[in-house]
């Protein structure tokens, strides 16, 4: 659950279409994860609440 994040856990999302992961981040903290946007912005600091990323939140996973 979002609620029970800790940094470093990998957060999995959609853009396009539902159900399938088409991106992924390291959770930070307070919010935030850290994902590579594009070429333009290669690593950008992003707000797991926001609208956008909030409606594509897959699930979670925390490898160790």
């Amino acid at each position: 659950e979002k609620e029970d994040l800790q940094p470093g856990d990998a957060l999995f999302f959609y853009s396009d279409e539902p159900g399938t992961v088409q991106y992924c981040g390291i959770y930070i903290g307070d919010g935030k994860f850290i994902a590579a946007r594009n070429s333009k912005y290669p690593v950008s600091e992003m707000q797991l609440n926001g609208s956008y990323f909030s409606e594509r939140f897959l699930f979670a996973r925390r490898f160790w």
